[in-house]
């Protein structure tokens, strides 16, 4: 069964994202994610829409939380904070 992982995200340095966007791309095919979506949600219901959202497409859980795409992924100096 499909996995599906998706990032909100809120950019605050735009060189080095754009950086980021040249590098993880390639991380994500090589691992068998695939883009689904990626972009500024239109708010349809609510208050608050994310920034950015991004939806790949994995094999099943395990291909979309494998530990060598994030560990590349970190070695390539782009780290992600989670915040609530």
């Amino acid at each position: 069964m499909s996995a599906y992982l998706i990032i909100q995200a809120t950019v605050h340095d735009w060189q080095k994202f754009a950086k980021y966007t040249e590098v993880v791309p390639p991380l994500v095919e090589k691992f068998g994610g695939q883009y689904i979506a990626m972009g500024q949600p239109e708010l349809i219901e609510g208050q608050d829409a994310p920034k950015s959202v991004v939806i790949s497409q994995w094999r099943d859980c395990q291909a979309a939380t494998k530990q060598n795409l994030f560990g590349q992924m970190s070695a390539t100096g782009f780290c992600a904070t989670a915040s609530s």
